[in-house]
């Protein structure tokens, strides 16, 4: 046999491994379901008053569009114009197959490559975006952690065995950096 002549076609491999992913993913939720009773589960959601699903639906939107200032406030500060409905697409879509995917940076990074260079984005200005979006959710989601160890250091002591007074040094250690 002639090595050269071997060739892996690594696209195919990759579909492969993807639809092997995605079965995996189905039977699991077959799985999961099969013992979930629809008449149940139509019952709790009755069960649940509008104005909490109402509610809810509002905290879920704001909590998106939050995430598409993420990128927005990203190009504001590199002065690229990117059209506002552009920028919430991609920013959404990258976060939804980034979380789903599990490799956040990778597979992000894929889809606002491919969402922002169609707008006349350059491969410089994309890695930019990403790390200032990566950076700034890093600040956030740490000063929450800050500010909750500071206010309630309570939480923490229910689960690890600290003194509430070195939980709010940990948390206003946090704050400290950040400032």
């Amino acid at each position: 046999m002639n090595i050269k002549a071997f060739k892996i076609n690594w696209h195919w491999l990759l579909a492969l491994l993807s639809l092997g992913v995605f079965a995996l993913a189905i039977a699991s939720l077959y799985h999961t379901i099969k013992t979930v009773d629809p008449h149940e589960v139509k019952a709790a959601i009755a069960a649940i008053p509008i104005s909490h699903l109402v509610g809810a639906t509002l905290v879920v939107a704001i909590g998106y569009w939050i995430l598409s200032l993420y990128d927005g406030l990203a190009l504001r500060y590199l002065k690229l114009k990117v059209n506002y409905s552009r920028v919430v697409f991609a920013s959404l879509t990258a976060y939804a197959v980034g979380h789903s995917v599990g490799l956040a940076v990778v597979a992000a990074g894929g889809v606002r490559y491919r969402l922002y260079s169609v707008a006349g984005l350059t491969v410089m200005h994309i890695a930019a975006v990403m790390v200032m979006v990566s950076v700034t959710f890093t600040f956030g989601i740490s000063s929450m952690a800050g500010i909750t160890l500071v206010l309630r250091p309570d939480m923490l002591a229910q689960v690890l065995p600290l003194h509430e007074g070195m939980i709010r040094l940990i948390g206003g250690g946090i704050l400290l950096l950040i400032a």
